[in-house]
């Protein structure tokens, strides 16, 4: 049930994800369209591209289902699998803290979704770093 809590709660964190994003150096159009469209984007290979369906729908209904806000998404091959990162604002302001602190060392938390072997799908942080505007994953 959306309540004016909930509201109020999703635009602080959209407030939360815009910085993060400008501290990332992420392209300027891609901010500009997620604040006025909350639109998602996808970084990969160097570059910014729209999200595929299936991905969008799957961070939207991960989103939902955990109360975070996703801000960007990183296609990533790592390890020898093929990956999806979730970055995202948590829905707990107290943990914005330690996020941001974090980010100062370019690492960000990340709902990665593993394409190759889905059960190694997991959250917690990777490291990142800027790339013409799009991001890539370092770690």
């Amino acid at each position: 049930m959306v309540n004016d809590e909930t509201l109020e709660n999703f635009e602080s964190m959209k407030i939360e994800a815009l910085k993060r994003m400008k501290k990332l150096s992420i392209d300027q159009s891609v901010i500009d369209d997620f604040q006025n469209n909350n639109e998602l984007y996808c970084s990969g290979n160097g570059k910014i591209d729209s999200v595929p369906s299936e991905i969008k729908d799957r961070a939207l209904k991960w989103q939902q289902e955990f109360g975070c806000l996703v801000y960007h998404i990183i296609h990533a091959f790592i390890f020898g699998c093929e990956t999806y990162e979730f970055l995202h604002v948590s829905c707990y302001k107290e943990d914005w803290d330690f996020e941001n602190e974090i980010l100062e060392d370019g690492w960000v938390m990340v709902r990665s979704e593993n394409e190759t072997i889905p059960e190694y799908s997991e959250s917690g942080s990777i490291r990142v770093q800027s790339l013409n505007g799009s991001l890539i994953r370092i770690n």
